[in-house]
């Protein structure tokens, strides 16, 4: 032992030193970009200091580099293996498929500008078309032969591979890509896999980025996730074998789940299902699902809605002026008052009366409420911080005579959806706002309504004829 510390004592001081500043550039390679690597590999390469050797195999890192892997990340190829298990991932010359039918249903696809069920529809239906493709087929059959090869070579004890649509790179193209993946695992014993063995169709795998990170005894559950990423019913797979069977003969985690389904990488339904495999918090997870869903859809379709009211603005034309509005409704506006007139726009169908009141203060601060065969106008959506004009489409003179309060747009609350309980009542707040009624019949109702009915709306409205197109 006093010898031992001897040597522990006079041990050189310089590897100490050398064993730090080599640790410190390893965590500082991992931290820098991908294309700064790029930028240093070059730098290496155009010197002529590198040996022959180092040099040849610094232009094949270096086109490996630039071709990057499905996820267009920087990965250098396995040319061996040594551990007791891992995920890697293949792709060559051959993970080019030919196939009209899909090269002409990726013609004129804006992938970025598609929702996300269309991009998933999109992805299922190429993914459909590539496991009826002949050249899939037997590329699958051939890369099984490869994988069970190794496998009895090596007595692996599980294994799980995929055939996957890679989609940014088919979306990039005009033309299908696909990659495999292959996971095994022999937990109690490690194997070192050769190039040889390791190569298919001579191409060489990369350790997939999608292979969970662990050591000790989180190896079980990280292969297991390994494992039941590649058998899960992904939006890209097309196909997929595995020798254990999810949930049976390994436990799957609710969260592994979450992680796929928050990624787009499985469908609502396929999370749904694999949730209720799971067994675990079935219903907690299934109503965080099923609201989420319900808010991206509401969200999405709010994105449709902009985009199409940015493409009709586009084609606006600049109103014409309407003397009315000018001299007597507008000018009410610029300072207070404890009662405003309301504006009507009457005249024939498509003169542009909705059009023009909606331009008033534009459609995001335009609250448009439909009152066809309606005398309660649903005003619950109203916001006064965001809305300042509302519009009453086909709003009628009973509908105004019966809600006068609200019209005249007064500096308190006004009580809607009155009724002798008042259950179902609420309160809005309409001061200073643009209260516009279009209709298409206003002047025949107001003239069979009782002196005082026309009197009133007459001294608290700015009545407006359209009889020719606004725009």
């Amino acid at each position: 032992m006093a010898a031992e510390g001897n040597v522990a004592d006079h041990k050189d001081p310089n590897s100490s030193k050398f064993t730090v500043r080599r640790a410190r550039a390893r965590r500082d390679w991992k931290k820098t970009s991908k294309e700064q690597k790029s930028e240093v590999l070059a730098s290496l390469l155009s010197s002529t200091q590198l040996p022959h050797g180092l040099a040849r195999y610094g232009q094949e890192l270096q086109k490996e580099w630039a071709t990057g892997n499905e996820h267009g990340e920087i990965s250098e190829k396995l040319r061996t293996y040594k551990g007791s298990g891992t995920m890697m991932t293949y792709q060559g010359p051959w993970s080019c498929i030919e196939h009209a039918a899909a090269s002409d249903k990726l013609q004129g696809v804006s992938y970025d500008e598609l929702g996300k069920y269309q991009k998933q529809l999109l992805t299922q239906e190429l993914c459909g078309m590539m496991r009826e493709s002949k050249q899939c087929q037997s590329l699958w059959s051939r890369f099984q032969e490869h994988v069970n090869g190794v496998r009895q070579k090596y007595a692996l004890k599980r294994s799980s591979c995929a055939m996957e649509l890679n989609m940014e790179t088919t979306v990039q193209t005009g033309v299908p890509h696909i990659h495999f993946h292959w996971m095994f695992d022999c937990l109690g014993q490690t194997v070192k896999i050769t190039n040889n063995r390791l190569s298919f169709e001579s191409v060489l795998p990369y350790k997939s980025t999608e292979s969970a990170r662990a050591r000790g005894r989180s190896c079980k559950k990280a292969f297991d996730q390994g494992h039941y990423y590649l058998m899960v019913p992904k939006v890209s797979g097309v196909f997929r074998l595995a020798t254990h069977q999810a949930n049976k003969e390994y436990p799957v985690s609710a969260e592994w789940v979450t992680s796929l389904w928050q990624q787009d990488k499985i469908t609502a339904e396929v999370a749904m299902a694999q949730y209720i495999e799971t067994k675990r918090h079935v219903q907690k997870y299934l109503e965080n699902l099923q609201y989420q869903e319900r808010a991206y859809k509401n969200l999405e379709l709010q994105r449709q809605k902009d985009l199409v009211t940015a493409q009709l603005a586009q084609k606006l034309l600049k109103p014409k002026i309407i003397p009315a509005v000018q001299q007597h409704f507008l000018p009410q506006f610029q300072s207070a008052q404890f009662r405003r007139k309301f504006l009507i726009l009457d005249g024939p169908s498509r003169m542009g009366k909705t059009l023009y009141a909606s331009q008033l203060h534009g459609p995001k601060c335009t609250l448009e409420v439909n009152c066809a065969n309606t005398l309660e106008p649903d005003l619950r959506t109203y916001d006064p911080t965001v809305h300042k004009t509302i519009l009453f489409d086909e709003g009628s003179s009973q509908m105004v005579l019966r809600h006068k309060k609200l019209f005249q747009g007064p500096h308190c609350d006004v009580a809607m959806a009155s009724s002798n309980t008042n259950c179902y009542s609420y309160n809005v707040w309409v001061y200073g706002c643009y209260l516009v009624i279009t209709s298409n019949r206003w002047k025949t109702e107001v003239e069979q309504l009782p002196r005082c009915d026309s009197d009133w709306l007459e001294a608290n409205s700015v009545y407006v004829y359209v009889s020719e197109p606004l725009y």
